[in-house]
């Protein structure tokens, strides 16, 4: 082999492996992922925002479900979880969670999403609701405001349901003006990252 292409090919491996350890000392991965204990519900956040709580929840999200005496169905897989998360410890940085809470077969005819939402909004200012479609699920893209002056926060959310409406998927961020102006685009990546696998 020429003497001049082998060293050539040495010179290259070299910058290659450089540039190798140059990617890694930079911090590699970006992201860290959140995945339901059954495996259905994925959420990706910065790699440096804290995760809080991540496991089973033993309540749910409409009052009339008992956790006790669930009524399931042939098919249903959804399983009661929530992740929490944050990227610092006040309201200057975001936080939030994702969940995923089953419906009770009971319930599913008369279940609306847009009443569970108006449930747990209550009383908000400067709300704003799209209606959204992310992969089989439907839903939507909620935007409001609590508080008011330095006490305002700003929330984010999506909401969904399967087909079958046996299940519900949330996620969720809040934090005040100055950091939504900051954070925005991170905010903006959790949300339209939010999966759901069934």
């Amino acid at each position: 082999m020429n003497r001049s292409v082998r060293n050539g090919g040495i010179r290259l491996a070299a910058l290659i492996g450089v540039a190798l350890i140059g990617l890694s000392a930079c911090g590699g991965e970006k992201y860290q992922y959140l995945e339901s204990d059954d495996g259905h519900v994925f959420a990706r956040i910065p790699k440096d925002w804290e995760v809080e709580r991540e496991g089973a929840v033993d309540y749910t999200l409409i009052t009339r479900d008992n956790m006790v005496n669930f009524a399931f169905v042939q098919g249903d897989s959804t399983e009661p979880w929530r992740a929490e998360f944050a990227a610092g410890r006040d309201a200057s940085a975001p936080a939030g969670f994702v969940e995923a809470q089953h419906v009770d077969a009971r319930w599913r005819r008369t279940f609306l999403l847009s009443d569970l939402i108006n449930g747990v909004l209550g009383e908000v200012d400067n709300l704003e609701r799209e209606r959204i479609r992310i992969g089989d699920l439907e839903g939507y893209r909620v935007t409001y405001t609590r508080g008011e002056g330095d006490d305002m926060r700003r929330y984010d959310e999506v909401y969904l349901i399967d087909e079958r409406r046996s299940g519900v998927y949330l996620a969720s961020l809040q934090c005040d003006e100055a950091c939504h102006e900051k954070y925005g685009e991170e905010i903006e990546d959790v949300l339209t990252t939010f999966r759901v696998e069934l």
